[in-house]
């Protein structure tokens, strides 16, 4: 029903309402480049976190970690604009969404479909539709915290627009137990940009730390 960008580069800015702290802004530069291709360089950290699917990757000039964590929001918020079904639902499923199931459900009064889990379900990993536009929009999951307790993960992309025949969101929130974590709001995008596949080549990225 739509198309993805092929390429998108925006700056990103962050507001962190992590709880017993006052909320924190930052400046983020990213390029990303489907599928599954994110950079995030923090303005003012030497940093660059790179999002990939095999996992992420830190550059510091301490050298390159790696973590195998892959961003959910990334390939199921996305990934799934850039792949085929036979190619996207698999990595779905290796996230935790259980394809197989698809329900119809309400949130803030609108009709969606939800896949991965049954109405009242938050004990799966589920992606959300909205039933009148056919986009993506929020997706659950359930991870452990560092308390070892399991607290419920959320992402919602909000505020698409359409630039020229591709859809991107503008605005994602991020969410734990129902709580605000980051809020995140894009501007300056460029839509399919032409990025050299350097731009996420860690080793390329080390050289700027060099001398």
């Amino acid at each position: 029903r739509h198309s993805g960008p092929t390429s998108v580069s925006f700056t990103q800015d962050v507001v962190d309402h992590r709880p017993g702290a006052e909320p924190a802004r930052s400046t983020m530069d990213e390029w990303m480049l489907a599928p599954s291709r994110l950079r995030i360089d923090v303005r003012g950290e030497d940093m660059s976190l790179l999002f990939h699917a095999r996992g992420r990757t830190a550059v510091t000039p301490r050298g390159v970690q790696e973590s195998p964590e892959v961003n959910a929001a990334l390939v199921l918020m996305l990934d799934i604009f850039a792949q085929q079904p036979a190619a996207w639902l698999p990595r779905a499923a290796a996230l935790g969404v259980d394809t197989a199931v698809l329900s119809e459900q309400q949130w803030d009064g609108v009709p969606h479909l939800v896949l991965g889990a049954t109405a009242g379900q938050l004990d799966r990993t589920q992606l959300w539709f909205d039933a009148r536009t056919w986009l993506s929009v929020r997706f659950l999951e359930r991870r452990e915290g560092r308390d070892g307790g399991v607290r419920v993960f959320e992402g919602r992309a909000l505020d698409y627009r359409l630039f020229g025949d591709v859809v991107f969101h503008t605005r994602f929130e991020f969410l734990v137990d129902g709580e605000s974590l980051l809020s995140e709001v894009y501007r300056d995008i460029v839509i399919d940009p032409p990025l050299d596949p350097s731009l996420f080549d860690p080793e390329v990225i080390a050289r700027r730390f060099e001398g």
